[in-house]
């Protein structure tokens, strides 16, 4: 697995799947509570001890949403867990968070990770192929890359993977 190291010989339950995720969003939501985003969630953030405690680590691409200036003025890597928002738009919030725990509690139950983009469009590219490209009358107004609202609208067009067959 890509991300939270367990004992090879360990094997992953649902149910402490589920438990972590839950502890996971708790964690998450005491962050946003303080109007901070982490921005930078993946596999290895979150930190599983013996007693199977979760702290989250690795806070400094984290950001307040109550600075006067741009939340986005520090690069931010992108990895397999990046939201849409992080690669084509210029600003960003909470839910980046929230699609990161997504990709990392996705990663937990298929036993490989989701979204494996080599680079920035090929990132876009796997997350396209999965989440199916936007409807002509989505609204498109939260990407505000030029560059990447045209890459968007013009890629192919691909239907919603059905969840059931990614997870059966």
């Amino acid at each position: 697995m890509h991300g939270m190291q367990l004992a090879p010989s360990y094997n992953l339950k649902a149910n402490f799947s589920r438990r972590s995720c839950e502890v996971f969003l708790v964690a998450v939501f005491y962050i946003h509570s303080a109007d901070v985003v982490h921005r930078d969630l993946r596999p290895s953030s979150p930190f599983v001890n013996s007693n199977c405690d979760l702290k989250i680590w690795s806070l400094g691409h984290a950001k307040s949403l109550s600075e006067e200036d741009d939340i986005n003025p520090v690069f931010v890597s992108v990895h397999y867990s990046s939201a849409p928002e992080l690669i084509l738009s210029e600003k960003h919030g909470k839910p980046v968070d929230i699609w990161a725990i997504g990709c990392i509690l996705a990663e937990l139950l298929g036993r490989s990770v989701l979204f494996t983009g080599k680079d920035y469009v090929d990132q876009v590219n796997k997350i396209l192929e999965i989440v199916g490209t936007p409807e002509e009358e989505d609204d498109l107004g939260w990407i505000k890359n030029e560059a990447g609202s045209k890459y968007v609208k013009n890629f192919l067009k691909k239907n919603r993977v059905v969840w059931k067959n990614l997870f059966p």
